[in-house]
């Protein structure tokens, strides 16, 4: 019913014309109650959603912030990592270089050593050959050299108390060498006559 007819019915005021106003206006009631009672569901429902729609934000805000603050702490482990490793990767490039340094010091040290010990086994040779001189001087015979040098290992020998390993070698050496200046210069006598 529209408000044109309702205004009729009133200024006509017949009995009529009022019932028929007023189970119009009972049945409006009825239907406003209704349509309130379902727009009441419908806001409950609406404010549920929303309640639950907050809570599933606020629980997703609380995950982002977990997984951010996990994320920062993974990342500051990460570059503490790469920390370590940078430093190792300098030490150790560090300790190369002084390495490379070392290695070249005890190169240097290892050819004057090389040097010092040539130049002592020359002195030694040149003091060698001296006590040798003197040990078989007076040996000009091939007998007399033989008798010479068992002499010399009986007072020498290691297994003696005043024994000495390094002389009993140094003998060997000289008294090979002169018996086969010997031996080469009888040769040459001998084919010479």
């Amino acid at each position: 019913m529209d408000q044109k007819r309702s205004d009729e019915l009133l200024g006509n005021g017949d009995q009529n014309s009022l019932e028929e106003l007023r189970r119009f206006l009972f049945k409006e009631s009825c239907r406003l109650k209704n349509q309130e009672s379902a727009l009441d569901d419908q806001w409950q429902k609406l404010e549920k959603e929303r309640s639950a729609l907050k809570e599933e934000i606020d629980e997703a805000g609380r995950k982002l912030q977990e997984q951010r603050a996990e994320f920062e702490h993974d990342r500051s482990f990460f570059d503490q990592k790469m920390q370590i490793l940078k430093d190792g990767y300098d030490k150790l490039s560090n300790d190369r270089k002084s390495l490379e340094i070392e290695k070249k010091r005890i190169a240097q040290e290892r050819m004057m050593l090389q040097e010092d010990i040539a130049n002592a086994d020359i002195k030694l040779q040149e003091q060698s050959a001296g006590l040798m001189n003197v040990l078989f001087k007076g040996a000009d015979s091939p007998l007399a050299l033989k008798k010479r040098y068992k002499a010399l290992m009986k007072i020498f020998h290691p297994d003696n108390m005043n024994g000495d390993d390094e002389l009993v070698q140094w003998l060997n050496i000289e008294y090979s060498k002169l018996k086969q200046e010997m031996d080469d210069a009888m040769g040459e006598e001998a084919s010479e006559s």
